[in-house]
């Protein structure tokens, strides 16, 4: 999103970018997650501390992403910044516990 791509939670191609790296990278079986957030401060030097605080409150008075946040299908959750040019971006991510393949029915 920093450098081009659409601000949301899919990639130009529609596909949800940040469950799809999560499950191949992590387990393609556990509960995926996001919130994104950016802001834009012409001219201004940037706050992390205000930044955060602003994304959290945003977070939390928005139904979906508050929903995320206190979901009981997460068990973990990570945050990353990215400030470019006057644009600042968060991403948080979440995940739920890692869970066991889908087992194949067997015929009866």
């Amino acid at each position: 999103m920093a450098h081009g791509g659409p601000f949301a939670h899919e990639d130009s191609q529609g596909r949800l970018a940040a469950s799809e790296m999560m499950r191949a990278r992590i387990n393609p079986f556990g509960s995926f997650g996001e919130n994104i957030m950016m802001e834009t401060r012409e001219n201004l030097p940037f706050n992390a501390s205000a930044f955060a605080k602003e994304a959290v409150e945003g977070w939390m008075a928005s139904e979906g992403h508050r929903a995320n946040i206190l979901s009981p299908d997460y068990d973990r959750s990570g945050i990353g910044v990215v400030v470019n040019g006057g644009n600042a971006y968060a991403t948080q991510v979440f995940m739920g516990p890692q869970r066991e393949a889908p087992q194949p029915k067997r015929p009866r």
